[in-house]
């Protein structure tokens, strides 16, 4: 039990990392260029039943297909 509690999730390091990148980038094209990297590599957490628990709370994924489909940063 202990071990689970001090586990970090590989969404959490993912999600921190690219709010970091995204927060530094300094135009439209760079946020859009790293929207579609954070995307790639949230999509194969969905297939892991650990991390994807997250999902069923927060449609991240569906919400960043929006954004890069209109065009909206």
């Amino acid at each position: 039990l202990s071990l689970q509690k001090n586990r970090v999730y590989q969404f959490e390091s993912i999600f921190f990392k690219y709010l970091r990148l995204f927060l530094r980038a300094e135009t439209k094209k760079e946020q859009r260029k790293l929207l579609k990297e954070f995307h790639e590599e949230l999509v194969p957490l969905r297939e892991n039943s650990f991390e994807n628990l997250i999902f069923g709370d927060i449609d991240l994924i569906g919400w960043i297909d929006r954004k890069l489909e209109n065009h909206t940063l």
